[in-house]
């Protein structure tokens, strides 16, 4: 359970990673923590326009894609999550936190991880 539990919140925190390292902007409001996240950018290589979500659906983690505001598709990026909180400190914005924990669906199990991401910087 705890492999399971930890191999969970790896997934999820690579995923918002790596969204997150391109996201020039996120809907987080200061010192206001969240349980779900947008975060947006421009593809400097054709201008296209991305607005990513994540939300937690029971215990599975979804990933909204949204390109030039066409049809967005879903996927379950990572399962077995408890709950997820997104944070960005008061006074900042080129950085959010994630804090992940997952049970590995066992009772006796409770992991917690806690990710700061920076933002790519907008041009």
């Amino acid at each position: 359970a705890h492999v399971t539990a930890a191999t969970s919140i790896e997934d999820a925190a690579h995923r918002i990673s790596k969204d997150g390292q391109m996201a020039q902007n996120t809907d987080l409001l200061p010192d206001n923590p969240v349980n779900s996240i947008t975060l947006s950018w421009t593809d400097p290589a054709n201008s296209d326009n991305y607005a990513v979500s994540y939300v937690l659906v029971g215990n599975k983690l979804q990933r909204q894609e949204t390109i030039n505001l066409g049809t967005p598709t879903t996927q379950a990026v990572a399962i077995s999550i408890d709950s997820i909180e997104f944070y960005q400190p008061l006074g900042t914005t080129d950085f959010f936190t994630a804090k992940i924990t997952s049970s590995g669906n066992s009772a006796s199990v409770n992991e917690t991880r806690e990710y700061h991401i920076l933002l790519r910087a907008s041009n």
